[in-house]
C-alpha cells in the first residue's frame, strides 16, 4: 500500500527530495556600523570550524565606530521557494510523525506544529531523523514552535542533530510560514 507522502507526490505534484538538500552550514561573523547600513561578513567553509583567532584579529582591523560584532552560521544553500498544496499538510505530518515514532524517535508528535510554509523544513528533518534513528542514534524531539516568525527546534541526539536543527532555524528566517516563499 502506498503512504500517503507516495500518493501526494503523484497526485499534488510535490516533486521534492530531501536527501538532495545540502543540510551543511557556514559559521558566520560580522561587524556593522549601527544606523548606516554599512557591515563586514565573513562565512568561513562549509562546515568548517570558527576560526576565533582570525576573527579576533578581523575585529582589531576595525576600530570606531564598528562594533555591534555578530556571530552566528547561515545554511550553505536555500531551500526551493514554495510549499506542497496545504491540503496535503495534515497527511504529510501525520506520516511523519508515524516514521519517526515506529523507529524509536521519541516526541514526533511535535512535527504537527509545521505551518503549510514551512513543510519543506519538515520534510527535510524527517528524512535526515529517520535516517540516523535509523542507524541507531538516540534522538528525542523536545519541541518544535514558531517564535517571533522563526521556526525554532529543540532536540536531544548528537552534534549532527544539533546541527540539523541550527540549520532549520536558519531555512526559517526569510521563509513565510504560510505560502513558503
Amino acid at each position: 500500500m502506498a503512504s500517503f507522502l507516495e500518493v501526494a507526490k503523484r497526485h499534488a505534484s510535490y516533486d521534492f527530495d530531501p536527501g538532495a538538500i545540502d543540510i551543511r552550514l557556514h559559521a558566520v561573523w560580522g561587524m556593522s556600523i549601527p544606523g548606516t547600513g554599512a557591515s563586514v561578513h565573513v562565512e568561513w567553509g562549509a562546515d568548517q570550524p570558527r576560526d576565533a583567532e582570525r576573527e579576533a584579529a578581523l575585529e582589531a582591523l576595525f576600530v570606531e565606530p564598528w562594533r555591534a560584532r555578530y556571530s552566528s552560521f547561515a545554511p550553505v544553500k536555500r531551500l526551493p521557494w514554495g510549499t506542497p498544496n496545504s491540503l496535503l499538510r495534515a497527511g504529510i505530518l501525520e506520516e511523519f510523525e508515524r516514521g519517526l515514532t515506529g523507529i524509536g524517535v521519541n516526541g514526533a508528535a511535535e512535527f504537527r506544529a509545521f505551518p503549510t510554509g514551512w513543510m519543506l523544513i519538515a520534510h527535510v528533518l524527517f528524512h535526515y531523523l529517520r535516517a540516523w534513528a535509523e542507524e541507531g542514534e538516540e534522538i528525542e524531539i523536545l519541541e518544535i514552535r514558531e517564535r517571533v516568525g522563526v521556526l525554532e527546534c529543540k532536540v536531544a541526539g548528537s552534534e549532527r542533530v544539533d546541527r540539523l536543527a541550527i540549520w532549520a532555524k536558519h531555512q526559517s528566517y526569510d521563509r513565510c510560514q504560510v505560502t513558503g516563499d
